[in-house]
């Protein structure tokens, strides 16, 4: 008798951990979240945009992440969610998903954290695709990491997972100013 109970007791445990490992979140292993950066040296004059793609994503909900980054050599001034994840204004969320920042917030220099969820009918997206696009104006030359840490992303059920980063590395080069000046004739 004390076997049989050993036994049973045994198999319902092996029962509960399968379904406690069959538990943990699936809708986004797998995933990649890639900076993509301009190619070249981009100029110390005006402000230039990096992408972050997201690559492998399932039912994607929502997603957060610090930006790190030199402050000596450029700044994140703003940060804008493509229509990959929803509609981001005058959204019916009974008719599609719709999408809302957070962010960019400074926990420290050189980091900013930003994050977009979803709400409303439908699916999140699958696949790979911009997720956002990030605006930096240059400081002065020099070159930059542009690393994502602290990365989280989740399915439209809140599943969270921890994707793998891709970082990048940006080149400014000197601001150069064209002047026309006007040819005086007598």
């Amino acid at each position: 008798m004390r076997q049989k109970v050993l036994a049973l007791s045994l198999i319902a445990l092996v029962l509960a951990g399968g379904f406690v490992l069959s538990a943990r979140p699936t809708a986004a292993q797998g995933t990649t979240l890639r900076v993509v950066v301009p190619g070249g040296t981009v100029s110390g004059a005006q402000g230039f945009d990096v992408q972050v793609r997201v690559e492998g994503a399932t039912n994607l909900g929502a997603f957060e992440f610090d930006v790190v980054y030199d402050p000596q050599v450029i700044s994140l001034e703003r940060f804008t969610p493509s229509r990959l994840l929803g509609t981001p204004a005058n959204c019916d969320p009974n008719a599609t998903r719709c999408v809302l920042s957070l962010g960019p917030l400074s926990p420290g220099n050189g980091r900013k954290s930003v994050g977009a969820y979803t709400y409303g009918t439908g699916a999140g997206p699958t696949g790979n695709g911009t997720l956002v696009t990030l605006r930096f104006t240059p400081i002065k030359p020099g070159s930059s990491q542009i690393q994502l840490e602290k990365a989280l992303v989740t399915d439209t059920d809140a599943n969270p997972t921890v994707p793998t980063t891709v970082g990048g590395s940006v080149t400014v080069g000197s601001a150069s100013y064209h002047f026309w000046l006007p040819v005086l004739r007598r």
